[in-house]
């Protein structure tokens, strides 16, 4: 929390430490001053019952985590997408579980993630619950992702780019000269107030 009057300070940076970093039931206030709250690469992190708030920035950049965040908080932003990921190899971890994460408004995904191996990890959304957005609320783009026990809310097309709002949307990417498609596993989810459950 910083001194009143100071600003914003940077968050977190997390790069190639791959010891136990672990918060448990911690605030953290405008902490968004380096484009991003909270910035993984190749790192180790939990966070559990934790809360963001008076951020409008990016809340998680990955690249190659092994995280899971469970039973917090995630703000609604509207200056970018809210966690972003590239690649999440065998081996690494991304777990988001019991979470509540708030309406993005920027035009972009709330979660959007792209694999840059074959490698790929199984990502998991287990019993989050996710409050809308103006584009795609998970953009899988060619990861291999489970979805289990989630809500999904108010996701309405709202962009200047010609898109669709998806709750959950699928896709391909391109790693060097292979295709990689989406492999989704679906199950118990709740789609109320949305545009399109699964695109």
């Amino acid at each position: 929390n910083p001194i009143n009057g100071t600003g914003n300070w940077d968050g977190q940076n997390f790069d190639g430490t791959l010891e136990d970093n672990r918060f448990r039931y911690v605030d953290f206030q405008s902490g968004d001053a380096q484009g991003r709250a909270v910035d993984i690469s190749y790192s180790r992190v939990l966070f559990d019952h934790v809360s963001w708030f008076d951020i409008n920035n990016q809340v998680i950049d990955m690249v190659h985590p092994t995280l899971i965040v469970s039973n917090s908080f995630i703000p609604g932003i509207n200056g970018d997408e809210t966690i972003h990921l590239v690649g999440v190899n065998e081996g690494e971890q991304l777990v988001f579980e019991n979470n509540i994460i708030g309406k993005n408004t920027s035009g972009g995904d709330v979660v959007d993630m792209a694999p840059d191996s074959l490698n790929r990890a199984t990502i998991y959304f287990t019993n989050n619950s996710f409050l809308g957005g103006l584009d795609d609320g998970v953009d899988t783009d060619g990861n291999i992702v489970i979805f289990e026990g989630n809500s999904f809310t108010d996701f309405h097309y709202n962009t200047s780019r010609t898109t669709t709002s998806n709750a959950i949307s699928s896709g391909h990417q391109n790693v060097g000269a292979t295709t990689l498609s989406s492999e989704l596993t679906i199950r118990n989810n709740t789609f109320y107030d949305v545009d399109h459950a699964v695109l």
